[in-house]
């Protein structure tokens, strides 16, 4: 919760200090003593979750490709509020570690668990 008296400033912004602790560029923006320059409105804050999303689609893609065996999953459970939530993981060989690690590509609230709603929702 956000307000005041709380020393948390919700997980975007949590997120944001985070990454300011490990970077000095990223810090420098942060802690710019002018208090209209915190480049944290929140077009600056869409266009840095578009960034990162991309960067991890980058990252997951050239994982998949030096990995060369791979396979896709679709996993779906209830959550809290009995809503199913479909996951699509991709389980990839690391051949440096001889281990597997799994990345999860997506979550979504899946609207039925025939298949096909779940063929639907997985070409959207």
């Amino acid at each position: 919760m956000v307000g005041k008296g709380c020393s948390n400033s919700g997980n975007f912004l949590e997120s944001i200090k985070i990454i300011g602790r490990h970077d000095k560029i990223f810090a420098t923006k942060l802690n710019d003593p002018k208090k209209n320059t915190t480049h944290l409105s929140k077009c600056v804050q869409n266009q840095f979750i578009v960034t990162m999303g991309e960067y991890l689609r980058r990252k997951i893609i050239s994982e998949i490709t030096e990995s060369r065996i791979f396979t896709l999953f679709a996993d779906e459970t209830k959550d809290g509020a009995k809503i199913e939530q479909l996951s699509i993981g991709i389980p990839i060989f690391k051949f440096g570690t001889n281990m597997i690690q799994e990345l999860t590509v997506r979550l979504k609230s899946a609207e039925g668990l025939e298949a096909a709603s779940l063929t639907k929702m997985n070409k959207d």
